[in-house]
């Protein structure tokens, strides 16, 4: 229906048009993230080459000719360097990409909200490709756009989604639905448990010849069908009350065997209604009721576009006012500088590959001051490339950070970082400062509460963080 009306050039907006995912701009950059995440997928790189070259004459040589050689081609054309895009956050990487690409050169209100899903997840899950797109492969189908709800345009929409709604004139098409139709429905049927090997219930098809099961069947079917026939006339009553106006209503003739009305589907309600009132004639195939009234000379102003607005974080004169800045020359620096954030920071980071993306979310958001980047970058690589703590940062570990355990007595205890394999977990603690005694029983606290899990805590660390990094194995 909405590609038969968007051929004759009318508006139509749709609950599928809105969804962000119908974009193919918000499709292409979706296909960079993943290349980013497996540059290796052939399918991705085709997606990627397939948006870039549906405007050129030569667009099957292109993508034969570059299939294979996608970042040179993408370095050489368009300026950008896929190998630098992990070193940003996801947020940064698309809107470099926007712009490198010229895919908003007015206004994209899909680009703008993938942005927005794109900074929402950022601050739930962190700044890592991964975590966004795990998260867009789950919610894809339903992330769609906000319309103001004067726009002049069509509605497409199911009749559940229109409850609550009212609009001038409604269209109601295909209004033939069957009442009692059972688009194979099962049904629990109580039966005697000596009967069959024990079992209570049989799980089995709601058919009409369930009628002839028996007494407890036959009561059962009867009242799925009343229950079927109460949603129909509900989802009737409701399309049939959204109109302010008029109402258009498109049906057909569906007859019984014995070509009489067939009362159990909505057209057949429709002719009973004509015949209650003396208006039905067999051969007419249309019947209205009152008058139309359209202000044919009403249009509704369409909306102002807003550019697309960048945010320019390469320019020199741009800067980020630190949320914590007014604290690292006092007395709590080494505490906020080496604690707290630095907890925060491993608490997003499960392999080398997460580091730089960590660190690009929390110095955006102002909580990385400029003159301390480099200070604590050194600090987080020198915990993940120590020598006798690299085995515990690889790539394919099950690794659980900053998660709470509950423990038989109802207390609550957080390990800094827990890494799993099998049966064997490794319990690992970040402490600044110096070292001390009274650390070893919070750390065999979560030992003890691990093993009451049925877990064998085979190491234990604590990670000392000041001038150089120090683990202590328990």
């Amino acid at each position: 229906m909405a590609d038969f009306l968007t051929r004759r050039g009318i508006q139509v907006i749709s609950t599928e048009s809105l969804l962000i995912n119908s974009s193919a701009k918000v499709r292409f950059l979706i296909n960079l993230l993943r290349c980013q995440n497996i540059p290796d997928d052939r399918s991705v790189r085709y997606e990627i080459l397939s948006f870039l070259s549906k405007e050129k004459s030569n667009r099957h040589e292109l993508i034969t000719a570059n299939l294979n050689e996608l970042s040179a081609f993408l370095a050489e054309d368009y300026e950008l360097v896929l190998s630098e895009l992990p070193q940003k956050s996801v947020y940064d990487g698309l809107e470099l990409a926007i712009k490198l690409f010229d895919l908003a050169p007015d206004n994209d209100v899909y680009l703008s909200s993938l942005l927005d899903v794109v900074l929402d997840v950022e601050r739930k899950d962190g700044a890592g490709v991964r975590p966004f797109l795990e998260y867009w492969d789950k919610k894809k189908d339903k992330l769609s756009l906000s319309t103001p709800a004067a726009s002049n345009a069509i509605r497409i929409m199911t009749i559940h989604k229109a409850k609550g709604l009212e609009f001038a004139t409604v269209i109601f098409p295909y209004a033939t639905e069957d009442i009692y139709k059972r688009y194979r429905k099962n049904m629990w049927l109580p039966v005697e448990p000596e009967l069959y090997n024990g079992f209570d219930t049989l799980l089995i098809s709601e058919k009409k010849e369930v009628m002839h099961y028996g007494e407890k069947a036959a009561a059962l079917y009867s009242e799925e069908e009343q229950k079927m026939e109460l949603d129909a006339f509900n989802l009737l009553y409701v399309a049939l009350t959204r109109a302010e106006k008029s109402l258009f209503i498109i049906s057909k003739k569906v007859n019984t065997v014995k070509g009489g009305h067939n009362t159990s589907h909505y057209s057949g309600l429709f002719i009973h209604y004509l015949k209650e009132k003396g208006l039905w004639d067999k051969d007419q195939e249309s019947y209205s009721f009152g008058k139309l009234s359209l202000d044919e000379g009403a249009s509704i102003a369409s909306p102002k576009a807003v550019p697309f607005q960048y945010t320019h974080k390469d320019r020199p004169a741009f800067g980020i006012l630190a949320s914590a800045g007014s604290l690292w020359d006092t007395e709590r620096e080494a505490a906020i500088s080496q604690g707290n954030l630095l907890h925060t920071i491993m608490s997003h980071i499960e392999t080398k590959e997460d580091v730089a993306k960590a660190l690009a979310l929390f110095s955006r958001k102002g909580d990385i001051p400029s003159e301390k980047f480099e200070q604590v970058q050194h600090t987080v690589y020198s915990i993940i490339t120590h020598p006798e703590l690299i085995p515990y940062y690889k790539e394919g570990l099950i690794v659980k950070n900053e998660t709470d355990i509950i423990t038989r007595q109802g207390k609550f205890l957080r390990p800094d970082r827990l890494v799993f394999n099998e049966n064997e977990v490794v319990v690992i603690d970040y402490k600044t400062g110096k070292k001390d005694p009274t650390y070893h029983q919070q750390i065999y606290d979560y030992a003890d509460a691990l093993e009451e899990m049925g877990y064998l805590a085979t190491q234990k660390i604590i990670v000392y963080s000041t001038d150089t990094i120090s683990p202590e194995f328990i």
